[in-house]
């Protein structure tokens, strides 16, 4: 049997444990941090092979990296719980033992009923040491994972930026050399030509002006 750890060596381990935790959380807090101001400023175009394609892939790398946070966050609680119920079954179990120990628990009654509480202590230590493991390499390989999209999404969005320049460029030199579009002006609405013009018939001369004429 090992001796258990000193004063001195838990309260380093708690202090390592809390300074770690505190780091997922900055971390976490961050990201999320950078994933909504991304999105925020995002505003959807046609997915063409350009700078805005990687906005998108950053803000997608940036929000899987957030979930991986979230998740090492929740298995490290998780495998902290089962840690302390593991010593805690372990320690209750030790005091058990040495009670069966002492002279005033020597009846048979309270034999039985100390060594059922110490299989109950014993059990919740196998389950505690089979799930442990299993918690800890979760919350390791979520931790692995939120760090490689972290950082694949700050290269994408530092590329980005980079490549902005150079397709606003390219877009204004292909509107600078494009030929001018013809413009088409409507045409002028004209009022429709007469084809005839209908004159008033002509009246004929009175028999005063006749004889005016003649004279």
């Amino acid at each position: 049997m090992e001796p258990a750890p000193s004063q001195t060596t838990l309260e380093i381990y708690k202090k390592a444990h809390d300074a770690a935790d505190k780091f997922d959380y900055f971390v976490c807090t961050v990201t999320g941090a950078i994933f909504g101001y991304e999105a925020e400023r995002f505003s959807p175009n046609r997915l063409d092979l350009d700078f805005h394609l990687l906005e998108l892939v950053s803000i997608l790398l940036l929000a899987a990296a957030f979930w991986c946070g979230l998740q090492k966050l929740r298995y490290s609680i998780l495998g902290t719980r089962i840690n302390h119920q593991l010593n805690d079954s372990e320690e209750k179990s030790l005091q058990l033992a040495q009670m069966l120990k002492q002279p005033e628990y020597q009846n048979e009654l309270s034999q039985q009923m100390i060594l059922a509480d110490i299989r109950k202590h014993r059990t919740l230590v196998d389950i505690s040491n089979a799930q442990l493991p299993k918690e800890s390499a979760a919350a390791r390989n979520y931790y692995i994972w939120r760090d490689i999209l972290l950082v694949a999404g700050f290269l994408a969005i530092v590329a980005a930026r980079i490549w902005q320049p150079y397709c606003v460029d390219s877009s204004a030199h292909a509107t600078a050399t494009a030929p001018p579009a013809q413009i088409q002006l409507p045409a002028a609405h004209l009022p429709d030509t007469p084809t005839s013009i209908q004159l008033p018939p002509a009246k004929a001369p009175t028999q005063a002006a006749t004889n005016k004429k003649s004279q």
